[in-house]
């Protein structure tokens, strides 16, 4: 079932990925050939590009690169417990993986006519778009996390003070969508005891037979 809703948060990212990288480009290729007004003054050093139906049959050279960057640097492994940190790295690194791909690519294929201010000013908002994407895609996790929804529940093995200390950060982190509904010892004296406001539920052991009634 969890994986389940992982391969469908994946494919949610993919597509919205995908929608937000060719919106980026439509969106570039306005501001590159807009006329610009600062404090009353218009600042014309831009000339225009050729017609958007020119750079149509672009789009595919800059999508599958993004898409295939995206992957390569982990941006759509698992999501839980990552910080928006790491989320912004990951897509760093895929602008700059991606960047390198296209511009190989345009070289190959001989792209003259393209606009090299406006593949700088693409990747740009690009990048600043999918992070603004991912930054709502944390949020919107932790919030329904935290109500409850979308929560995996976990057995710690161990009782010691190493133990003890997973289970504050686990505590500390309701975000993350986990919730421990025990522990397991390798001391059978322990079992049934509390500890660090969770029962002990089993040794080693029983780790099978408590997955399959406890998970």
């Amino acid at each position: 079932m969890f994986r389940e809703h992982d391969t469908a948060l994946r494919q949610t990212m993919m597509f919205v990925d995908l929608t937000v990288i060719i919106a980026a480009f439509s969106f570039s290729y306005l501001i590159r050939n807009s006329y610009y007004e600062f404090f009353g003054l218009h600042i014309v050093t831009v000339y225009k590009t050729y017609p958007f139906e020119s750079y149509i049959g672009l789009v595919p050279l800059i999508v599958i690169p993004w898409a295939g960057a995206l992957h390569f640097a982990g941006s759509y492994q698992q999501i839980r417990g990552k910080k928006l940190g790491k989320l912004l790295h990951e897509i760093f690194l895929a602008g700059i993986l991606a960047w390198l791909i296209f511009g190989s690519m345009a070289f190959i294929f001989k792209l003259h006519f393209v606009s090299r201010s406006l593949i700088v000013l693409s990747f740009m908002v690009t990048w600043a778009a999918l992070a603004l994407d991912r930054l709502t895609l944390l949020k919107t996790l932790q919030i329904i996390r935290k109500r409850g929804f979308n929560t995996r529940y976990m057995l710690v093995v161990g009782t010691g003070k190493r133990a003890q200390t997973f289970i504050q950060r686990i505590e500390k982190h309701s975000e993350w969508g986990f919730q421990i509904k025990g522990l397991i010892d390798n001391d059978p004296d322990l079992v049934g005891a509390t500890i660090a406001g969770y029962p002990v539920l089993g040794v080693l052991s029983d780790l099978p037979e408590l997955l399959e009634k406890v998970i």
